[in-house]
């Protein structure tokens, strides 16, 4: 079974991004500007390998992408879907 676990931030440096395992790919909303990290080898965040692993890149954009409205459907109808499932926004 595959984790990931994926991440939005706020404007005005709106990021979303994904995590499998030890890849992470971070997109710039704004920019469109792509980054991919080997999270096991630079923990920091610093060394952009997007161009040599293109494929792998590619896979987890598609993640993201797909993801997308399922978070853009959260948000919109947070307090309904709490209610549906016996919860209620505070």
């Amino acid at each position: 079974m595959i984790f990931l676990h994926f991440y939005a931030g706020r404007p005005p440096d709106e990021q979303t991004g994904v995590r499998d395992g030890r890849w992470k790919l971070v997109v710039s909303e704004v920019t469109g500007e792509k980054e991919l990290f080997d999270l096991d080898k630079d923990p920091g965040e610093q060394i952009n390998l997007i161009e040599e692993h293109k494929d792998l890149a590619e896979q987890l954009l598609n993640r993201l992408e797909m993801w997308k409205p399922h978070s853009r459907n959260l948000i919109e109808n947070y307090s309904q879907i709490l209610q549906e499932h016996g919860r209620r926004c505070p």
